[in-house]
């Protein structure tokens, strides 16, 4: 059915007079008469009676002239949602690693919303890990993630940051006074490991896999902020990067001699699909 014909229609519905609507649509009364014959042809029912000079809704004209503007007012919200996009307003949906919305995001996105590319842009949040993450942008419930790496051809990344990992232990620990460590040493405390879900967990596998010798896994946890806090009540030590909790609580962090455990955070984003200016503009800015 013609769009055109159906805004037609609700113009002449309110006016109730054939030459008044066609002024007011800045069209011939002829082709008013005949957009009107054509929708009620196609609808099988008669939309208007006329009036003396004027023309009233049928029954029927009534019921479809709801449905119309209904119709009509949610397109109109559609066009001017994508329009702002277009315009540069935009809501992003970002998903990112526990424990980055307090200084890594909030930082980054504040700057970016203060830049004229993201002046205009309204971020909603997302926190989870890695494999929930990918998947989420893969069913394109996120525009963008912060996450680790992993092997995906649908998806592509771009390096953020590498910073180290480091062994953390509780302050008084038997190793707290070393100023370096190697993970072989660490074998005969208990660990609190990431969970398997984590990125970071398959890279400390390999290197105990290295010195065919495991650790006595005492709990195995999601989130760096647990971890950092088990470490700091005794509960076991753990391989954990820089967090900022960390600088609250009586842990000390020991250097890895093994300098290939770095923890990476990455920007994936969905091969093939559309991204909006304003996000490619905050990809590049991150």
């Amino acid at each position: 059915m013609n769009l055109y014909y159906l805004r037609y229609f609700v113009v002449l519905a309110k006016m109730e007079h054939y030459t008044r609507a066609a002024a007011k649509l800045n069209i011939t009364q002829p082709s008013l008469s005949h957009a009107i014959s054509s929708i009620e042809s196609e609808l099988g029912v008669a939309l208007f009676d006329r009036v003396g000079r004027n023309v009233a809704l049928t029954k029927y004209g009534k019921q479809f002239l709801v449905d119309v503007e209904r119709s009509l007012e949610i397109l109109d919200r559609g066009v001017e949602r994508i329009q702002q996009v277009g315009s540069g307003y935009e809501d992003i949906e970002l998903g990112f690693l526990p424990g980055m919305g307090a200084t890594m995001v909030a930082e980054t996105v504040s700057a970016f919303q203060a830049t004229p590319e993201g002046a205009k842009s309204r971020f909603h949040f997302y926190s989870d890990t890695t494999p929930n993450l990918l998947k989420g942008l893969e069913e394109q419930k996120y525009d963008l993630v912060l996450c680790a790496k992993t092997d995906n051809a649908l998806l592509s990344f771009s390096l953020v940051s590498r910073e180290p990992y480091y062994l953390a232990v509780p302050e008084g620990h038997p190793l707290a006074s070393r100023d370096k460590i190697k993970l072989s040493e660490t074998l005969e405390y208990p660990h609190i490991m990431f969970s398997k879900n984590t990125g970071i967990r398959p890279e400390v596998d390999k290197i105990y896999a290295r010195l065919e010798k495991k650790p006595v896994i005492a709990y195995e946890i999601q989130e760096d902020q647990d971890i950092a806090g088990l470490v700091a009540h005794r509960f076991g030590v753990a391989v954990l990067p820089k967090i900022k909790v960390l600088e609250s609580l009586p842990v000390r962090l020991i250097p890895l001699e093994e300098e290939e455990i770095q923890r990476e955070l990455w920007v994936a984003t969905l091969k093939g699909h559309y991204l909006s200016p304003t996000v490619k503009a905050f990809c590049e800015f991150v």
